[in-house]
């Protein structure tokens, strides 16, 4: 009997690891176009900042690589930008719990999902949505934010898999053709 019970129990492991997605953003960085879009906020008219588009309005670049690096599919992928720190020129911000509960650097406004929503297995999932953080630097004066991808998604059987991956932000407003420059780092969770 508790040899059945063993096997049993091996070989639902066996098939939950063939089922298992497993994802992660590529490592390294690249640097994608942006654009400044009139917008009429609360108080002025503003600009969001926004990936490039073309004149239609529509994103030119998609931006990342999420890969399944898993077996099985990847239903439901998303991401939630969380920042830990946020620098205005030289000069370094700590984002507290607190602070992380305005609009601004809410989970709500930072949960993008990916593009295919599922994401087969040895294929990759992109972003059309900048986090909200930066599309609604008004005043440009972001220049780096450093923290950690929350990634989501589920299996074909509904179990929930999470990833948390280090991730840094450079802007570069002024220049000639304004930018932004996404780096993936080292994972630090798992599940």
């Amino acid at each position: 009997m508790y040899m059945s019970l063993k096997a049993l129990k091996e070989t639902r492991e066996d098939r939950k690891l063939t089922i298992a997605p497993y994802l992660a953003f590529a490592t390294g960085g690249h640097a994608y176009s942006l654009r400044f879009n009139k917008y009429k906020n609360e108080e002025k008219d503003a600009e969001i900042i926004q990936l490039y588009t073309d004149d239609d309005g529509r994103i030119k670049e998609l931006y990342g690589d999420l890969n399944n690096y898993g077996l099985g599919p990847a239903i439901h992928a998303k991401i939630t930008w969380i920042p830990e720190s946020i620098w205005f020129g030289d000069e370094e911000f700590l984002i507290t719990k607190e602070k992380l509960l305005d609009k601004k650097y809410s989970n709500e406004e930072n949960t993008i999902p990916s593009k295919p929503s599922h994401i087969a297995p040895r294929e990759a999932g992109r972003f059309f949505r900048i986090p909200y953080f930066i599309t609604h630097d008004y005043d440009k004066k972001i220049t780096r934010v450093d923290g950690f991808v929350h990634i989501t998604c589920f299996d074909i059987l509904k179990n929930k898999y999470e990833t948390q991956q280090k991730f840094h932000i450079f802007t570069d407003y002024k220049a000639e053709e304004p930018n932004i420059h996404f780096t993936f780092s080292d994972i630090v969770k798992s599940s």
